[in-house]
């Protein structure tokens, strides 16, 4: 047989504790949503700082590579052997960080200045292994 709730204060009792139990549930469910929706928005702008000072990093490396030949292409009326090797000779003293390089290439996509892989050298960007989405 079914049993019945008979006691007042029994009922009493379930009705109070019945909505704390709701209001305490729903409470912990709108918080952690909340907290995954606020998570998300930090990462998402983390991420966002950390491309823009990445990009703007990449920026002045560029200036820096393109000041320092730039006395070199303004001087020659084409680009001869000569001037070649000194623009080789000028990026491939430079540093672009820790483990960072440029990858300079010429008409004919022979590669010409990645610093920590000189095995490159010359050789076309077919035959290196990098993969097309880069170039």
């Amino acid at each position: 047989m079914k049993r019945v709730i008979k006691s007042l204060k029994t009922k009493i009792l379930l009705l109070s504790i019945i909505p704390l139990v709701l209001v305490t549930a729903a409470i912990t469910v709108i918080s952690l949503s909340q907290a995954k929706k606020l998570s998300e928005q930090e990462i998402q702008t983390f991420e966002e700082n950390l491309l823009r000072s990445k990009r703007q990093e990449l920026q002045h490396y560029v200036g820096l590579a393109m000041t320092s030949i730039s006395h070199i292409l303004a001087d020659a009326d084409t680009i001869d052997k000569f001037s070649e090797a000194r623009v080789k000779a000028i990026l491939h003293s430079l540093t672009y960080g820790d483990d960072g390089y440029f990858l300079c290439m010429t008409c004919r996509a022979a590669t010409w200045c990645i610093r920590y892989s000189l095995s490159w050298w010359g050789r076309t960007c077919m035959t290196c292994g990098i993969p097309t989405a880069i170039l």
